[in-house]
């Protein structure tokens, strides 16, 4: 079952789960978070989120969260602060909720099984862990692992460090001023790039391939950081 969260009219800061969940409210004193079971109304403090088996919308707050998404296809919505994020065999994740702007250093870690992570603001750390994952970096100084397995990789503004991991990846690419490093890892890997090579980022020998969308270039790995 799928969890619906709403706010509550006299404080809209608290969250209601309707279903079985342990959720977090928003306030700014820090107590542990409280189970909620067949639908009873229960709220916690911003340190501690942890969901369960089923497909639960996980929210934290705007201190530094732990949240753990435990199975099921969640969506964990880490908020600002610096957050640490684990997920079960399989969910997605970002940090904060789009639309609202703020962040923290912010970590994210998959486990096991397709996950889709993103950050937002905020120099954060994400590791997809084994199976096929989408990591999308943000606006600051990331860090993106995509692990054991074939991964879709994707550096945001900021100095960027990107690893693929084994398995066959692929790596897309905005020149955004900034200097990116790209490892590849074993298996047959692309590196992607939507615009020209602006010459900046290095991308190691052990890619594959190098291309781009707007150029005759097609390079093997450790040549892109400039045009020939």
């Amino acid at each position: 079952m799928s969890l619906s969260f709403q706010e509550i009219a006299m404080n809209p800061r608290m969250l209601v789960a309707a279903g079985s969940a342990v959720v977090a409210a928003a306030m700014s004193s820090v107590v542990p978070a409280v189970q909620a079971s067949s639908g009873a109304i229960s709220h916690g403090a911003a340190s501690s989120v942890t969901g369960t088996a089923r497909a639960d919308r996980l929210r934290g707050s705007a201190g530094a969260d732990v949240i753990r998404a435990r199975g099921g296809i969640d969506l964990v919505l880490a908020g600002a602060g610096d957050d640490t994020v684990f997920l079960g065999p399989g969910g997605s994740a970002r940090a904060p909720e789009y639309g609202y702007g703020q962040g923290g250093d912010d970590r994210m870690d998959g486990g096991p099984g397709a996950d889709k992570l993103a950050g937002m603001s905020g120099a954060d750390r994400l590791v997809g862990g084994a199976g096929p994952d989408h990591l999308v970096g943000g606006g600051d100084d990331d860090v993106l692992d995509g692990g054991v397995g074939p991964d879709y990789l994707v550096p945001g503004e900021g100095v960027d460090v990107v690893r693929g991991g084994a398995g066959s990846d692929t790596f897309e690419v905005q020149p955004d001023g900034a200097r990116d490093l790209i490892r590849c890892g074993p298996g047959y890997d692309e590196v992607l790039y939507w615009d020209d090579v602006d010459g900046l980022d290095v991308v190691a020998d052990d890619c594959e391939q190098v291309l781009s969308r707007v150029s005759p270039l097609r390079l093997g790995g450790g040549q892109s950081a400039a045009r020939p």
